[in-house]
């Protein structure tokens, strides 16, 4: 059997902390692992055949990659994942749209503390 590539991938990006996801693949009783790859702007540009794979997310378990470290630049990035199972390596799935740490898909959130509550911690 051929292993399925990752689906439903999407950056969740808050506080300038952006963390890319995806549905994962599931093969009972195993564990499958997952490698994510990034493009930044000039690479897409002038080196398309050129992915650079991600600080964090070499063979990683779980559906989720923490890229903050690899988005160091206000420009557009590609992101792509893969699964692994032992011998056996899925095609890479893209993310529809690069990823630009300034869109208006980022969340900044404020957190407000009660001067009250707060002496009481």
């Amino acid at each position: 059997a051929i292993l399925p590539a990752p689906q439903n991938l999407s950056v969740l990006s808050t506080n300038m902390k952006h963390l890319l996801m995806w549905s994962p693949v599931i093969v009972p009783g195993e564990t499958v692992y997952y490698s994510v790859e990034y493009q930044g702007e000039y690479e897409s540009l002038y080196t398309s055949h050129i992915w650079i794979p991600s600080s964090w997310c070499s063979l990683t378990e779980g559906p989720g990659c923490d890229v903050t470290d690899d988005i160091t630049a206000t420009v557009p990035y590609n992101l792509r994942v893969r699964a692994t199972l032992g011998s056996q390596t899925s095609a890479w799935s893209i993310l529809k749209h690069p990823f630009n740490r300034n869109s208006r898909t980022t969340f900044l959130l404020s957190v407000y503390l009660c001067p009250e509550l707060v002496g009481s911690w």
